[in-house]
């Protein structure tokens, strides 16, 4: 079946080669026979062949030509001997060729362009002229710009004589080809060529200038500014190329210095901007960024040139810049081909239509250099290559929009899932700056804390303090904990006593998160409450001892631990009370005893705010840090017993109990209140000797 699908290509293969391929007219020995040309059914006729040709002479077009040598044209005179070597790019000579056709016919010539300058004549009449044809490079002027002629035979012939100069670009003579035809013909091919020019022109601006436009409003993909610039180039070369419809219509526009340089200086940097172009579509280790720097380096360069140097000397060097040009097609055409390989997002359709412009270009290449006789095709080439690049990056951003859409849906999703999670969550989350003010809160924080708005407050500020002799400290620490979670940017876990809306004090266990976006760093903290320990309701009997080093937070975490069990034996705000007061002498032993901080001390140290300075100067001290703190706790369903004992020198504890039972709450003093507290809140307070241990009991009445 697959076989039977392209059989039908056997005999048009078979007729192609059968068919007997018409030969057009040539000219021959100066002379063009078109006597028998019918111009309604052939067509037009390229005057191509061998012309008369006189160098470094200007002869006079109303005296009959002979006697000369003879020249392909079109085609350039750099190779023709003039007697003293090759005559090369710079020079005047004559091109004459002799038409014999009807005598009534009335005809029309097309002429595209010469690279220099020109006078044609037809018969002994000027008929047209570009620029100023002169002998030398002072009295020559060039100028580019197609036109259209009408002739009529004398005697059945038209004598051609078309005076060439050339000082201004590295090939002299005919260029391009002559067209002969009926002026309605002639017309025909100059209104299609104007408005194919025109067309592509116009459709490749308004592709350059809406991705432009795509560019500026997100500026964050650079493929539509590289997209965008190559458009706007090619576009101002098409009608450089082409007609120059445009740049005809423009004064100095039209000249030929100054549209010549920006036609070569659009060439040279498309090969860059394409390359950035590749680069940003398929952003892969393959397309170096160096290699890019290189060619915009030597492409820069030579558009430098075009401005600052002669055209005839910059267009020698035009051969150097369209190998570069082939070296870095190749390069593009092996990246895009393993992109292809690696199933990359439209590599395949870059890679189609990249192939079909880089042989445009070669094709271009070769027959400006008379190599091939083909045409210009680069425009065709573009044409497609831009009209399917825009249509590539229309569909990328049709999908960029899909997926903007798809993700304004997850948006909301998420919002609804953050608000679930967030708002309904049963812990306080909170969203801190670097400072430890409060930028955002949920619910929960009004629920268990009771304040409406905590926004703007610090964290810190938050910290309970009735009745504690050493919230400062506590706060102290929270600031300190917040400024190392900065500095590591490891997330910290503690436990905090906070005060409510109505003055009571609330344990939550705190944990610190930080989060760094793009806007900036936030930090992130949670605070839950407690969880019950369930099962410690149902020890009856428990025997541990712990051993610590000099750290607050490690003995808030086993006052934490040690006290869970009072729940199921005495009421909370016992439980609270004994915990209060169970914090504060693990504080004395660390503080006065470990540390070896004097009452008299710690007195100065609160007073001038300096007690935390204090802490951490014999926290540092290997004397006073390589001390430990020893706690025991025994419980039974009669009582439980706290055992405290540090490693210091002991105290007076004698008298120093005697200060606690006489000392009154407004005494005045920032501390003294712990042993208060073990007074007030336990039902025995026994030193040993030293006073470096002391024990805690508490009863229990045997209806608890």
């Amino acid at each position: 079946m697959l076989r039977c699908r392209f059989i039908w290509i056997i005999p048009v293969i078979l007729g192609l080669l059968v068919c007997k391929k018409v030969e057009p007219p040539h000219a021959v020995q100066g002379e063009m026979d078109l006597s028998t040309h019918d111009w309604s059914s052939q067509g037009p006729v390229s005057l191509q062949g061998m012309w008369r040709f006189y160098w470094k002479e200007f002869r006079d077009p109303a005296i009959p030509l002979s006697g000369s040598s003879f020249i392909q044209a079109p085609g350039t005179w750099n190779e023709f001997d003039s007697g003293s070597g090759k005559a090369g790019g710079a020079g005047y000579a004559t091109y004459a060729l002799r038409i014999l056709s009807k005598p009534d016919a009335d005809l029309a010539l097309r002429i595209q362009y010469f690279d220099s300058s020109y006078r044609l004549y037809a018969n002994g009449t000027l008929l047209a002229q570009a620029g100023v044809a002169g002998t030398t490079a002072e009295n020559s002027i060039a100028r580019r710009l197609p036109t259209t002629v009408r002739l009529m035979p004398h005697n059945g012939s038209i004598d051609l004589v078309i005076h060439v100069s050339n000082f201004a670009h590295r090939n002299g003579g005919f260029p391009r080809e002559l067209i002969l035809g009926s002026p309605a013909d002639i017309e025909l091919i100059r209104t299609h060529k104007i408005m194919l020019d025109l067309f592509m022109a116009g459709a490749i601006i308004m592709m350059g200038l809406y991705h432009l436009a795509l560019f500026f409003l997100r500026r964050s993909d650079y493929s539509p500014l590289y997209f965008g610039l190559f458009c706007i180039l090619i576009a101002l070369r098409t009608d450089l190329v082409g007609e120059r419809t445009i740049w005809g219509l423009t004064g100095s526009f039209g000249s030929f210095a100054l549209s010549h340089r920006i036609e070569y200086a659009t060439f040279y940097l498309s090969v860059p901007l394409f390359f950035a172009y590749t680069r940003s579509l398929f952003p892969d280790s393959y397309f170096r960024k160096d290699i890019l720097l290189t060619a915009a380096a030597i492409f820069g360069s030579a558009t430098l040139l075009t401005f600052f140097v002669e055209s005839y000397i910059y267009t020698q060097w035009l051969w150097i810049f369209q190998a570069a040009l082939g070296f870095i097609g190749i390069y593009i055409l092996v990246g895009v081909c393993k992109m292809v390989i690696v199933r990359r997002r439209g590599a395949r359709v870059f890679v189609g239509t990249f192939v079909l412009l880089f042989a445009a270009a070669i094709n271009d290449v070769l027959y400006s250099r008379r190599l091939i006789e083909s045409g210009f095709f680069i425009a065709l080439g573009l044409f497609v290559f831009i009209f399917t690049q825009a249509f590539l990056l229309s569909r990328l951003y049709a999908e960029s929009f899909r997926r903007v859409e798809e993700l304004a849906i997850d948006l909301t999703n998420s919002e609804r899932r953050y608000r679930h999670l967030v708002e309904d969550s049963g812990e306080i989350i909170l969203s801190l700056d670097s400072s430890g003010k409060i930028l955002t809160s949920n619910k929960t924080s009004s629920r268990i804390l009771g304040y409406s708005d905590i926004s703007g407050r610090t964290l810190a500020s938050l910290v309970f303090e009735q009745g504690q002799s050493n919230v400062f400290l506590a706060r102290h620490v929270m600031e300190e904990r917040l400024a190392s979670l900065i500095q590591t940017g490891r997330a910290d876990e503690f436990p905090a006593h906070f005060k409510t809306a109505q003055g009571d004090l609330c344990e939550l266990n705190v944990r610190l998160q930080r989060v760094n976006l793009e806007g900036g760093m936030t930090i992130l903290a949670n605070l839950a409450q407690k969880p019950l320990d369930l099962l410690a309701r149902y020890c009856l009997e428990d025997h541990r001892h712990y051993v610590l080093f000099n750290s607050f937070h490690m003995g808030e975490l086993l006052n934490q631990s040690l006290t869970a069990g009072l729940e199921a034996r005495v009421s909370e705000e016992e439980q609270m009370l004994v915990r209060l007061a169970l914090r504060e002498m693990m504080i004395n032993a660390i503080e006065h005893g470990n540390l070896g901080i004097t009452f008299e001390e710690k007195t100065k140290a609160t007073a001038s705010g300096t007690l935390a300075e204090l802490v951490s100067e014999r926290l540092k001290n290997p004397y006073y840090s390589a001390r430990k703190l020893h706690v025991r706790v025994d419980s039974s369903e009669e009582k439980i017993v706290f055992s405290i004992r540090d490693e210091g020198e002991g105290f007076d504890h004698r008298a120093m109990l005697e200060r606690a039972r006489a000392q009154s709450d407004d005494s005045g003093l920032y501390h003294g209140r712990g042993l208060r507290f073990a007074l007030s809140f336990f039902d025995s307070v026994e030193y040993n000797a030293p006073g470096n241990e002391v024990r805690l009991t508490r009863l229990f009445s045997e209806n608890q």
